[in-house]
């Protein structure tokens, strides 16, 4: 399947590969994680979240500032709209993220341990 893959994808997904190996391999090995290795993966995990939902908020907001400036005539049409679509792009991903962060939270809950 990656063979038929080209480009920067084709690359990804072997990255991808081999860092799912390494980690099976770690947990075959029985490296137990600790707690402060845990709480280290969250904190980076939240403060990335949370750097990303400011990122989408600020390019929501600067896409609303523009429309208010179109109106007064300070900017021109083409300008904005490239604004807009680029924010409509960017909230849309930023949901797609969240949807697939659920699916994963419940496919996670769903597991028998």
């Amino acid at each position: 399947m990656v063979q038929e893959v080209g480009g920067s994808a084709r690359t990804s997904i072997e990255d991808a590969f081999r860092r799912f190996a390494a980690a099976r391999q770690r947990l075959a090995g029985g490296a137990p994680e600790t707690a402060q290795g845990a709480a280290v993966a969250g904190a980076s995990f939240d403060s990335r979240l949370m750097d990303g939902i400011r990122a989408v908020d600020g390019e929501v907001k600067r896409a609303d500032a523009l429309v208010v400036e179109a109106l007064e005539g300070r900017l021109d049409f083409h300008e904005v709209a490239v604004q807009i679509q680029s924010s409509q792009l960017t909230a849309s991903f930023a949901m797609a993220v969240r949807n697939k962060l659920i699916d994963a939270y419940r496919e996670v809950m769903r597991m028998s341990v």
